[in-house]
C-alpha cells in the first residue's frame, strides 16, 4: 500500500490533495490532524480520504504515531505544509522506516540556517550570494539602528508544535512595548526576535521564486502578490505568475546550491526602494500557496517530483495558459468584512485559476463566521 500522507490540513494541503488526484494518484490519502482540532478547510474535498488524528506532546511524537497507524511495509510519501516537523525527521535512524519512506525537508546540513532568519541572512552575506535587509539580533536597541520605523521578526516561525506571529511594523515606541508584551506572553524572549529594516509594502514589490530545486533537475517559476490581506504583511489574495526580474534567478540557484538543497521551495524577495534591489527575505522548504497556480501550469510538476520516479515529467511548459491565482478563502472573507474587493477584476479573467473553488470557500468561510458568532455569544 503506498500513502500519501499530508502536515496539514488547509490551502497548501487544498493544492496537493489536488494534483495528486489529477495525476492519478491510486494509494491513501491523509492529513495529520490533532485530536481536538475543529472542522477543518480539508474535510470539504470530496474523495479526500480522511484525518489520521494523533495525540502529539512535542514535534518527535509524529514518528512513532506514524510507525503505530502505518504498517512500516507500507510506502509512504511525507508531504510538508510548515516546517512543524522538519527537525523531527532528521532525526530518524530507523532504517526501515527511511527506506520505505520519502520526503523533503530542503536540506538537512543547512536546516537551522534555513528556518532561523538571523543565521539565513548571515549566511547569505557570509558567501555573498544577494542582497538582504538590514537586521539585527533582538538584545540590540533598534532605535540606534532604525530611528523611524522597523519589522520584528521572529527568528524561528515554530516553537515546538505552535506557531508565533512572524512580522510586527513597528513605528513608534508605543507599539514596540505593545508588541513585546504580547510575544512575552508567547513565551518569546529577546534572543527569538531580530529588528529589520522596512522595504517596501506594496505587494507588487513582493516577488516570489518558487518551484522544485534538486541538482541537475531544477524548474523556477516567479510570482508576485498583486493584492493581499491584511494589506503590509498578509497572505496574497490575487497571485501573478511573471518574468523574472534580473538576477533573481541567479540568486536563487547560488542559494540553493550552497544549502546542498533539495525539494520543493518559494524563496521570497522584496524591493529596497532606495537602492532599487532587490532583497533576500526568507525560504520556506515545503509546499507554499504559489503551488496552487505553478501545479495548474505545469501538469502538477512539483508533486510529481516529489513521488519520483516515473511519475515526474521533465518538460517545463513554455507558455502556460494561466496567469493568475485567485485565493477563494481569503477573497470571500474579504467579502463578508468588506475589506478590499478589487480581487473582482480578475475573477472573470479567463487566464486565472481559482482555488479552492468558490463552493468550497463559501462553506469554510460560512462555518468561520458561525464560529466566531459563537465566541462573541459565549464571552459576552
Amino acid at each position: 500500500m503506498d500513502w500519501a500522507i499530508i502536515c496539514g490540513n488547509y490551502i497548501n494541503a487544498f493544492s496537493i490533495i489536488t494534483s495528486l488526484h489529477a495525476i492519478g494518484w491510486k494509494g491513501k490519502i491523509i492529513t495529520i490532524k490533532e485530536k481536538g482540532t475543529p472542522f477543518v478547510l480539508t474535510n470539504l474535498i470530496k474523495q479526500w480520504g480522511g484525518s489520521l488524528e494523533i495525540n502529539l506532546s512535542e514535534p518527535d511524537d509524529i514518528i512513532g504515531c506514524l510507525n503505530q497507524y502505518i504498517q512500516q511495509a507500507d510506502r509512504k510519501y511525507i508531504f510538508f505544509t510548515d516546517e512543524r516537523f522538519h527537525e523531527s525527521f532528521t532525526k530518524v535512524l530507523d532504517k526501515e522506516f527511511l527506506q520505505k519512506t520519502k520526503f523533503f525537508i530542503g536540506s538537512s546540513k543547512f536546516l537551522d540556517t534555513i528556518l532561523d532568519r538571523y543565521k539565513f541572512y548571515e549566511f547569505i552575506k557570509q558567501n555573498g550570494i544577494a542582497p538582504v535587509p538590514k537586521t539585527i539580533t533582538g538584545d540590540l536597541n533598534p532605535w540606534d539602528h532604525f530611528p523611524e520605523e522597523f519589522f520584528i521578526r521572529i527568528r524561528r516561525s515554530w516553537h515546538g508544535l505552535h506557531r508565533i506571529p512572524g512580522v510586527k511594523l513597528i513605528k513608534n515606541k508605543s507599539g514596540f512595548l505593545d508588541a513585546h508584551q504580547e510575544y512575552s506572553q508567547l513565551g518569546v524572549t529577546t534572543s527569538d526576535l531580530c529588528y529589520q529594516e522596512v522595504l517596501s509594502c506594496d505587494p507588487v514589490d513582493n516577488i516570489s521564486v518558487c518551484g522544485w530545486h534538486e541538482q541537475g533537475f531544477n524548474h523556477y517559476y516567479t510570482t508576485r502578490k498583486i493584492i493581499m490581506h491584511p494589506p503590509q504583511t498578509g497572505n496574497g489574495i490575487v497571485v501573478e505568475l511573471i518574468d523574472p526580474p534580473s538576477l533573481l534567478l541567479n540568486y536563487t540557484s547560488e542559494l540553493l546550491e550552497k544549502l546542498c538543497y533539495a525539494g520543493p521551495f518559494e524563496l521570497e524577495f522584496v524591493i529596497d526602494n532606495r537602492t532599487n534591489e532587490y532583497k533576500i527575505i526568507e525560504l520556506n522548504p515545503r509546499f507554499w500557496m504559489q503551488h496552487g497556480l505553478i501545479e495548474r501550469i505545469t501538469g502538477n510538476e512539483i508533486v510529481r517530483c516529489y513521488l519520483g520516479g516515473d511519475w515526474i515529467n521533465t518538460e517545463k511548459i513554455e507558455n502556460p495558459k494561466h496567469r493568475y491565482w485567485v485565493n477563494s478563502i481569503r477573497a470571500i472573507w474579504c467579502l463578508l468584512t468588506f475589506n478590499n474587493w478589487s480581487f473582482l477584476h480578475y475573477v472573470r479573467n479567463p487566464t486565472t485559476v481559482v482555488a479552492p473553488s468558490w463552493l468550497l470557500a463559501v462553506k469554510w468561510n460560512t462555518r468561520k463566521v458561525a464560529l466566531l458568532a459563537r465566541k462573541r455569544i459565549l464571552n459576552y
